[in-house]
């Protein structure tokens, strides 16, 4: 492993007039953590076979949210099987393009959960 040091040098201009005075207001900004589990039905198929994945997303925050979106990128071996996402064990409809899995969640309350499942099928190994 190598390391590479930047020796270049930033060269400050200052200024001694005061152009403008800027006042600002308070602002709060809430602490947002989701936490994911993803799990799998197996961890091998063969061509054709199917795999069941499961993402059990949490906001561990005590904020509620709303649209949040949850994206999974396919393996290019995998292919969504229609019809199969489910959230909370209720059908439901993803947007899916370029092998990527787009849901939006409409609201995910402060220390709740939700789990998401979906099959894909292996188009090869």
């Amino acid at each position: 492993m190598s390391l590479i040091e930047n020796t270049s040098e930033l060269d400050v201009e200052t200024c001694d007039e005061e152009i403008a005075t800027v006042k600002s207001n308070t602002v709060e900004v809430d602490i947002v953590e989701l936490g994911i589990q993803k799990s799998a039905s197996c961890s091998w198929t063969v061509p054709g076979g199917e795999i069941t994945f499961c993402n059990v997303i949490t906001n561990t925050s005590e904020t509620d949210l709303e649209e949040v979106v949850f994206r999974d990128v396919l393996d290019p071996r995998f292919t969504y099987v229609e019809d199969s996402f489910e959230v909370d064990e209720q059908p439901q409809t993803p947007s899916i393009s370029n092998n990527t899995i787009e849901y939006m969640i409409d609201e995910l309350n402060g220390g709740a959960s939700i789990t998401i499942c979906f099959k894909v099928r292996a188009t090869s190994v």
